[in-house]
């Protein structure tokens, strides 16, 4: 079987686990990117890359958290194009708990890879706490000094990473499409 020039016709999904107390409206995710069974997952170790949902599963096991695996469809993935992409815009060292995170690289990848963004809901909390330090360092206060901004991620918007992308979309790189309904497990 020939593989397409740019990358071979992959599955794309999202997964999800809910983070930290529950509260309505209030609630952190981890999230990764599956693409063809591989997930791609962000920490402060950089890019990760292993089977199924490997990140999520001590969430699971040790906090009881439910998985969500959201489907993005099936997408042409030239996979070394891609990791060469993430790469450069998530490089170890430059992890950041509110600015740069697991949600940033997921909803960077996604894009990437399917032309879509992670839902909002997914990022909704960090952003309200993104934007609360940034002007009154409340974060920052809660955490008793524990969150302190990472300047090695000064400077980094992903809505300027989407416009590099879409500058740099090939063929490879799909087109917007709606995402599906998730799953739970």
């Amino acid at each position: 079987r020939d593989v397409p020039p740019c990358g071979a016709v992959s599955r794309v999904q999202i997964a999800v686990t809910p983070i930290g107390p529950k509260l309505p409206k209030f609630q952190a995710y981890h999230s990764s990117i599956i693409i063809g069974g591989i997930e791609f997952s962000w920490s402060a170790q950089g890019i990760s890359r292993n089977h199924g949902t490997a990140s999520h599963n001590m969430l699971r096991q040790q906090l009881g958290r439910s998985t969500t695996i959201l489907e993005a469809g099936s997408h042409t993935v030239d996979i070394a194009a891609f990791s060469m992409r993430m790469n450069r815009f998530f490089q170890v060292g430059t992890y950041d708990f509110l600015r740069k995170n697991c949600n940033a690289f997921t909803d960077v990848a996604l894009y990437c890879v399917a032309g879509q963004r992670l839902p909002k809901k997914y990022r909704y909390l960090e952003s309200v706490g993104r934007s609360a330090d940034k002007h009154t360092r409340l974060v920052q206060a809660i955490s008793g000094g524990k969150y302190r901004p990472n300047p090695r991620a000064d400077g980094f918007e992903l809505e300027a990473a989407a416009r590099e992308i879409d500058r740099d979309r090939t063929t490879c790189l799909a087109m917007a499409q709606p995402m599906r309904a998730g799953i739970r497990f």
